[in-house]
């Protein structure tokens, strides 16, 4: 669940260069320049993640677990806002693989777009500040973010709202 979380907060903490400290469009407010294609509001593209969740997974599993995985990954529920100035919140509901019960999970940090690559680092969690920021990597392509957490059989991917 843990690695969910930083896919999560790694797209929600998209802090873009291209960004900068510009005005309302998201450009530097002086030379007209357009948005970012990272502006904006994301969620959590169901669909998409149970494509790259059954293209992933290993065939060997029992039936009985793919399907209460595909079931977990179904239900997760996320939010990010990221905003013109460098800075992101997201909000994210998934079930607990122990218990079943829903946990809510929020962040805050800022991002950066370089080409493609869309960094997010999370400086806070739960209102509370991280000693440790953490910083994830993920692809900003076709208007689609894509998170491929480390070990994880399956990416998260966002859309915009």
């Amino acid at each position: 669940m843990k690695k969910m979380w930083i896919a999560f907060a790694l797209v929600s903490c998209l802090a873009f260069a291209a960004c900068g400290s510009g005005g309302e469009d998201g450009g530097n407010g002086d030379s007209g320049e357009p948005a970012s294609p990272a502006v904006g509001t994301w969620v959590i593209d169901s669909a998409a993640n149970l494509k790259s969740f059954e293209a992933g997974m290993d065939p060997n599993l029992p039936p009985q677990m793919l399907e209460q995985m595909k079931g977990m990954l179904a239900a997760i529920k996320g939010e990010m806002k990221v905003n013109a100035d460098g800075t992101f919140t997201g909000a994210m509901e998934m079930p607990n693989p122990m218990t079943g019960k829903a946990e809510s999970q929020k962040a805050e940090g800022t991002w950066t777009l370089e080409g493609d690559q869309f960094s997010i680092t999370t400086t806070s969690e739960n209102g509370k500040p991280k000693e440790n920021p953490d910083t994830e990597v993920a692809t900003l392509k076709d208007g689609l973010i894509t998170v491929s957490p480390a070990g994880a059989p399956f990416s998260i991917i966002f859309k915009k709202k």
